[in-house]
């Protein structure tokens, strides 16, 4: 039997918007400052995330997780605000062998959102 995911569907948008703009107090102009230092700042986190799991660096890769987490919730992207939780308690517990996997997991809804929060900025 197959085990359920969490990952949202294909074509499904991770970014809410709406919920990310509420957030916001309904202020676009912020929302789009917070989306601009997200696609700043999201190349150096994913790269901590990574080697920090490659090289069995627990605390840094519970920090990175946390912060990626945050900043997911930001922009209320659920599904890659739970992939970093599970990073997180990975690293928490030590279970590094499994990090790695998350982080796998992890990476390609980081792409996502950065991709959608280009388009956000666009529009």
């Amino acid at each position: 039997m197959k085990k359920p995911t969490n990952r949202p569907a294909e074509g499904a948008d991770l970014f809410d918007r709406d919920a990310a703009l509420r957030q916001a107090g309904d202020d676009d102009e912020i929302l789009r400052e917070l989306a601009e230092v997200f696609l700043e700042q999201a190349p150096e986190l994913v790269d901590r995330i990574r080697t920090s799991a490659s090289a069995g660096e627990p605390s840094e890769l519970r920090r990175a997780a946390h912060t990626m987490k945050g900043s997911a919730t930001v922009f209320a992207a659920a599904p890659v605000a739970e992939a970093a939780l599970r990073v997180e308690t990975l690293a928490r517990e030590e279970r590094m062998e499994e990090a790695d996997a998350a982080v796998e997991a992890l990476e390609p809804l980081v792409e996502r959102l950065v991709g959608e929060l280009r388009s956000y900025l666009e529009v």
